[in-house]
């Protein structure tokens, strides 16, 4: 088993979202198998903003709602470490 970090979704996220769907979704930073606690932040690119929204949570999930069927929308997680 890898001692470096890695990060992953805790769960496994909807490969599309209806139009004014929302998802809120957990990433984790993991070392050797452990979650270790390290804040993780989030950012989107794709269509233009208008097309979705986008809210990092006080408890470490981010909410994603689609507002415009048909765009693409790349969810990007990261940690510094």
């Amino acid at each position: 088993m890898s001692r470096e970090p890695a990060i992953f979704f805790t769960s496994q996220p909807p490969r599309s979202l209806a139009q004014y769907q929302s998802v809120t979704l957990r990433a984790a930073v993991y070392t050797g198998g452990q979650e270790t606690g390290a804040p993780v932040t989030y950012s989107a690119e794709g269509p233009d903003q208008s097309c979705y929204g986008m809210t990092e949570n006080e408890d470490g999930t981010v909410t994603v709602t689609c507002y415009y069927i048909g765009e693409f929308v790349r969810l990007i997680y990261s940690w510094k470490y």
